[in-house]
C-alpha cells in the first residue's frame, strides 16, 4: 500500500468539503420545506390555535381560585354548523358580556366591514357579515403573500380583537370562525351561555404575554472557540472543525439552559403558561417561546422580573398585553 501523499490529502479535503456542502444543502432544503409546511398549516388553521408541534402548557403556580373551565375537546355546546361554500356568513371575532357591547360595535375589520353585535342571554358576539368564498379558498390553497387577502384578513382580525380587548374584557376567537347565519350565532350564545359567562369570569383581569429568547449573536466570542491551528493537513483541519462545532454546541446548550431558567422564573408570576417546542440547532428561532397568562395585578412584577432576567447572551422579546388566545377553553370551532 503506497503512502498517502499531499495530493491525496488535498483530494480528500476537496471531496469532504463537497460532501459537506451537499449535506448542508439537503438540510437547508428540509428546513425551508418545514418552514413552508408550518406556514401553510398556520394559515389554514384558525388563528390562536396551538400548532401541532406545540408542547402542552406547563403548570404554573396558581394565582387565582377561578374555575378551570372546560377544554375545547370536552365542550360541544357552542360548535357552529358548517357554513355553505358561497354566499355570506356570520363571522365572529370575539365574545363578551352583554353589558359591554359598546366596545364591540363599529370596528373596521376584514374586507373593511364594520363589526356589529349579536346578543344572547348575558353574552354577546362581536360579528360581521362576510363573504364565505375567500375563507374557503384560503383553506384549499392559502396565499402566503404579504399583500394577499389572507395576510390582510389575519391582520384585520388581530387588530379588531386587540382594539376591543383594550376597551372591554372578552374571549378572542380563532381566525376563521364562521356561522351560516345570524340565527346560528344566537343559538350558540343561548346554548353556551353558562359556559361563556364562566370563561369570561375565569379570564377577567388577565392578559397573555408572549416572551421569546433568541441565542443568535453576530459571532461567537473568540475565547469560546478553539484556536485555529493554521495551515495543516486534512486531518488537522477536520479535527479543528469538529472542536469548533463541539464548542458551539456547548454554548447552545448553555443558552438553552439559561432560557429554561428564565421561563421557570417568569412562570412564577403567571396563572398559566403555553409553550412552543424550542428549535434545535437553529439560531434564527427562539430557544424559549412561551406565552404567559398574567393577572393584571401581577403585571408590574412580571415585567420587573423579565427586566432582571435579561442576559447578555440572550436576546429577549416580549409582546403584550394581548387577548388570551392561547388560554380560552371553549368548544367554539371554525366553520
Amino acid at each position: 500500500m503506497r503512502q498517502v501523499d499531499s495530493d491525496d490529502v488535498a483530494e480528500l479535503v476537496r471531496s469532504a468539503r463537497a460532501e459537506a456542502r451537499a449535506l448542508v444543502h439537503a438540510e437547508l432544503v428540509e428546513q425551508f420545506a418545514s418552514s413552508y409546511r408550518a406556514a401553510l398549516r398556520d394559515a389554514a388553521e384558525p388563528h390562536g390555535a396551538p400548532p401541532a408541534e406545540a408542547d402542552p402548557a406547563r403548570p404554573a403556580p396558581p394565582r387565582s381560585t377561578a374555575s378551570a373551565g372546560t377544554t375545547g375537546d370536552e365542550s360541544k355546546a357552542v360548535r357552529p354548523s358548517e357554513p355553505p361554500e358561497a354566499g355570506d356568513g356570520w363571522y365572529v371575532y370575539a365574545l363578551a358580556r352583554a353589558d359591554a357591547i359598546d366596545g364591540l360595535t363599529g370596528r373596521r375589520g376584514i374586507d373593511g366591514v364594520d363589526t356589529t353585535v349579536v346578543e344572547g342571554p348575558g353574552v354577546a358576539a362581536m360579528s360581521a357579515v362576510l363573504p364565505i368564498a375567500p375563507f374557503r379558498a384560503a383553506e384549499r390553497e392559502p396565499d402566503l403573500a404579504e399583500d394577499g387577502w389572507l395576510a390582510h384578513a389575519l391582520r384585520a382580525h388581530d387588530r379588531v380583537v386587540a382594539e376591543a380587548f383594550a376597551a372591554v374584557p372578552l374571549l378572542p376567537l380563532r381566525f376563521g370562525t364562521l356561522y351560516p347565519d345570524r340565527d346560528a350565532v344566537v343559538s350558540m350564545l343561548r346554548t353556551g351561555a353558562d359556559e361563556l359567562r364562566a370563561e369570561l369570569d375565569r379570564l377577567a383581569g388577565s392578559a397573555e404575554w408572549s416572551v421569546k429568547a433568541f441565542s443568535e449573536t453576530p459571532a461567537e466570542p473568540a475565547d469560546q472557540l478553539p484556536p485555529d491551528p493554521g495551515p495543516s493537513d486534512g486531518t488537522g483541519w477536520m479535527t479543528h472543525q469538529l472542536r469548533t462545532a463541539t464548542a458551539r454546541e456547548h454554548r447552545q446548550r448553555q443558552r438553552t439552559a439559561a432560557a429554561a431558567a428564565i421561563g421557570d422564573r417568569l412562570a412564577g408570576y403567571a396563572r398559566e403558561t403555553w409553550q412552543r417546542r424550542a428549535a434545535d440547532n437553529d439560531p434564527t428561532r427562539p430557544v424559549l417561546d412561551t406565552v404567559y397568562l398574567v393577572d393584571d395585578d401581577a403585571r408590574v412584577d412580571f415585567l420587573g422580573e423579565l427586566e432582571q432576567l435579561r442576559r447578555r447572551e440572550l436576546r429577549l422579546t416580549v409582546s403584550g398585553p394581548n387577548p388570551a388566545y392561547h388560554f380560552v377553553r371553549l368548544g367554539v370551532d371554525d366553520g
